[in-house]
């Protein structure tokens, strides 16, 4: 099977250069509102970037989450990176097929100690 992966955006993908050259998609929790006051540098991202369709200009913890945990499995990624431990604690419950690998915005890539 072929190994896909994605990341989250803030904390993740823009704060972590050694993991871009392996993401090849972006799950972010903002809201397609929000897609449309991205930056410069957002844009110039070179991966598909999944913005959450939920309406809601301030996205709950569960909405991100479903959203996320929809495009992770729909699209059979395999490994996810994610900066927000309570999101990775729901997601490796909602995605069992997907490694979900915290990013520890401290020291880099997380282990649950």
């Amino acid at each position: 099977m072929r190994k896909i992966t994605f990341s989250d955006l803030d904390g993740t993908y823009r704060q972590h250069e050694e993991i871009r050259g392996e993401v090849e998609g972006i799950v972010t929790g903002r809201s397609w509102d929000d897609s449309r006051n991205i930056d410069d540098d957002v844009r110039r991202i070179p991966v598909p970037i999944f913005f959450n369709p939920d309406p809601d200009t301030t996205p709950t913890l569960e909405s991100i989450v479903a959203h996320k945990s929809f495009v992770i499995n729909s699209a059979q990624v395999t490994k996810f990176y994610e900066d927000q431990k309570e999101q990775v604690n729901l997601l490796k419950i909602l995605c069992p097929s997907c490694e979900i690998v915290w990013i520890n915005n401290k020291s880099g890539t997380g282990t649950d100690d």
